[in-house]
């Protein structure tokens, strides 16, 4: 990482953040899960966090750069490996980033998920994704073949309050859960997924 800094027109001996750029290579693959069409994301530019900085006093804004620069780098490293186990155990399609407006910038990720049973699920996956509880949800779920919404939303809403870190993980208690659901409703199996939109929201 490369900083660039002025000082300060009130204190000159401050020296301020003005602008920060990743030197190395941005675009990330799996180092462990490798095949024919790896997966590949890209770390965000910095200047969300750059903008943050304008709001903070000198040397705390180096501080907050270096710690959220390291922190997204950290998070995007591990996410390739995630998604990319995940796409081995479920049909996945990786959606691209979605800028935010948390005050500590960043940008989600949308990932989309077909379940045998007929179910499409949207991922939503936060900034911090997969190195923090609760960085990952489902955004939306649907089914064909007659799955009722209002099933779906219960177990869209119990996922949800289980703070997942890890894709893999939030699939396969979902996949549990629908299998359970399957059992109490008798409910017998669709045939073909539907992929959702994005919420335009």
């Amino acid at each position: 990482v490369t900083l660039s800094q002025e000082k300060d027109r009130h204190e000159c001996n401050n020296l301020r953040v003005q602008n920060a750029k990743i030197l190395t290579k941005t675009s990330l693959v799996s180092a462990v899960y490798k095949d024919e069409n790896p997966l590949q994301l890209t770390i965000p530019k910095l200047d969300d966090l750059v903008h943050v900085c304008a709001n903070m006093g000198p040397a705390t804004d180096l501080k907050f750069l270096l710690r959220e620069t390291m922190g997204r780098i950290s998070a995007v490293s591990a996410r390739v490996n995630e998604l990319s186990f995940l796409r081995t155990k479920f049909v996945t399609k990786i959606g691209k980033m979605i800028k935010t407006n948390r005050p500590f910038g960043g940008e989600d990720q949308e990932v989309v998920c077909s379940m045998k049973e007929g179910i499409t699920v949207v991922l939503r996956l936060t900034p911090d994704c997969p190195n923090i509880g609760g960085s990952i949800y489902v955004d939306q779920i649907v089914g064909v073949g007659g799955w009722e919404p209002r099933f779906l939303n219960g177990v869209k809403d119990k996922i949800n309050g289980l703070r997942f870190r890890r894709p893999i993980d939030i699939m396969t208690v979902l996949e549990s859960e629908i299998s359970h659901l399957q059992e109490e409703t008798g409910f017998n199996l669709p045939k073909t997924p539907e992929i959702p939109g994005r919420n335009k929201s």
